[in-house]
C-alpha cells in the first residue's frame, strides 16, 4: 500500500498524495459499486453500463478469464466489441487482480434471473419519489427480476413506467402519447416484486 512519502517519490505534490491516500481510505469504507470497479480499467466498449450488464450475468472475480463467446453472449454485447473486451482485459489482468486484492467494500451488482424472472425482457424505467427505496434500488432490484434494462428518459422504449410520488403532468402526458404502461409503485411491487 503507498504513503504519502511513496507517492510524492512517484512524483505527486503533497496535496495530491494526501488527497489520494484520503480517498483510498474512502473507497475503503463506503460501498462501491462493482461496476464502478470493472469501468475503471478504462477499457474500451466497458464502460459503467457494459459492466453493469456483464456483471448482472457474471461474478466480477471471473470477468477476467471470460472468452470472447462469453461475452458475446450478454445481452448488448457483439462479437466485434466482445473480441475487444477479451483482448484489452488480458493486458489489463495484473492491475485488475490488483485492485481485486486492495479490500474495497464491492456491492455485488444484482444477478439476472431471466429463467424465471417476473419483469423478463421488459424495459422499466421508475420515476417519482419512491416509497421502498431510492430509484437506484428499485433498478437494481428489477434487473435482479429479469428487466432487460432501466431506461432513465421516456421513450419509445420504455415498456412500463412505475410512478412514484410527485411525478409531473409532462411526464406523464408523454408516456400517454408514446402508449406506455403506468403503474403506482405500490401495483408496481404487488404485481412484479411481492417481497416488499
Amino acid at each position: 500500500s503507498c504513503n504519502q512519502e511513496d507517492l510524492e517519490g512517484a512524483g505527486f505534490g503533497s496535496g495530491q498524495a494526501a488527497n489520494i491516500i484520503k480517498e483510498r481510505a474512502r473507497l475503503l469504507a463506503e460501498p462501491l459499486p462493482e461496476h464502478l470497479l470493472a469501468a475503471s480499467l478504462g477499457i474500451s466498449k466497458l464502460g459503467r453500463g457494459a459492466s453493469k450488464k456483464l456483471l448482472a450475468t457474471y461474478d466480477l472475480a471471473d470477468i477476467a478469464n471470460l472468452t470472447p463467446e462469453q461475452i458475446a453472449s450478454v445481452d448488448g454485447f457483439g462479437t466485434t466489441s466482445a473480441q475487444l473486451i477479451h483482448q484489452q482485459m488480458a493486458s489489463k489482468r495484473a492491475t485488475f487482480q490488483c485492485l481485486l486484492a486492495q479490500g474495497f467494500n464491492l456491492q455485488a451488482a444484482p444477478q439476472i434471473n431471466s429463467a424465471a424472472g417476473p419483469l423478463k425482457g421488459l424495459r422499466i424505467m421508475f420515476t417519482g419519489k419512491m416509497a421502498q427505496g431510492s430509484r437506484s434500488d428499485m433498478q437494481q432490484r428489477a434487473i435482479a427480476l429479469g428487466a432487460a434494462g432501466t431506461p432513465s428518459t421516456i421513450s419509445s422504449k420504455v415498456d412500463l413506467l412505475v410512478l412514484g410520488e410527485n411525478v409531473g403532468a409532462v411526464k406523464v402526458n408523454k408516456a400517454n402519447q408514446q402508449g406506455i404502461k403506468m403503474l403506482s409503485e405500490q401495483d408496481y411491487l404487488a404485481r412484479y416484486d411481492a417481497k416488499v
